[in-house]
């Protein structure tokens, strides 16, 4: 999305359990995301799911290599 820029994010569910991690190439958009991150947590925990963690940092994610870059939501070769 052209005004925000390149994100990436990383979620991690496990039975009810679920972890975020985002990474927002812009700082005003990775400031966007962290303001939302509370939204997020509370909807994630009205449909029932424990939230671990959720986080986000401006820059990229540490590996991006394993990133699908084809569109797609799910990497079937993670």
């Amino acid at each position: 999305i052209e005004p925000l820029g390149t994100v990436n994010t990383r979620i991690n569910l496990g039975s009810s359990k679920v972890s975020t991690t985002f990474w927002a190439e812009s700082q005003s958009t990775a400031a966007i995301i962290s303001q939302c991150l509370p939204l997020l947590n509370s909807k994630l925990t009205s449909l029932g799911l424990d939230v671990d963690t959720m986080t986000c940092f401006n820059g990229n994610p540490p590996h991006q290599d394993h990133i699908s870059r084809d569109g797609g939501l799910i990497d079937a070769k993670a």
